[in-house]
């Protein structure tokens, strides 16, 4: 839903399909806000009346100042993950950087996760498990009967 902020304007109800996986994000313009969702990136105009989908996968997102694309950030089938920027306009993603599946974006805290792009738009910032695991076999300090 988008909320007026200091007056009693009513809610209104965005009709996100299957609700945003992340938290949503305004466009620059204000004009759009834009949710990640499992089958790709909805957007909805503020007044709630038009709805598209942008790409077909789960990312994680957020808005240059320019508002022409949106970057997403999101796991492919291979197991990597793709930093990319969808055109606003025409859903096409163009792959910018991709990161090997030994990388995994993801906080311990969902969903706390999010893509933050610094003002210039010129890096991003986000958080990353690393999971390491060994397997210890001691020996010799058990009970001896």
């Amino acid at each position: 839903m988008r909320a007026a902020v200091g007056n009693s304007e009513a809610p209104v109800s965005l009709g996100f399909n299957y609700g945003c996986e992340n938290p949503p994000q305004w466009s620059p313009d204000s004009q759009w806000v834009a949710c990640a969702a499992s089958d790709g990136v909805q957007l909805v105009s503020v007044d709630g009346k038009n709805h598209r989908t942008l790409g077909n996968r789960r990312a994680f997102i957020a808005w240059p100042r320019g508002g022409k694309e949106i970057y997403a950030l999101g796991k492919l089938s291979n197991g990597k993950w793709r930093f990319g920027a969808i055109d606003a306009k025409t859903g096409v993603e163009r792959a910018i950087h991709e990161y090997g599946p030994e990388v995994h974006f993801s906080t311990p805290f969902n969903p706390a996760f999010s893509l933050s792009l610094s003002a210039d738009g010129k890096s991003f910032a986000t958080t990353i498990i690393n999971v390491k695991s060994d397997i210890w076999l001691l020996e010799g300090f058990g009970p001896k009967w």
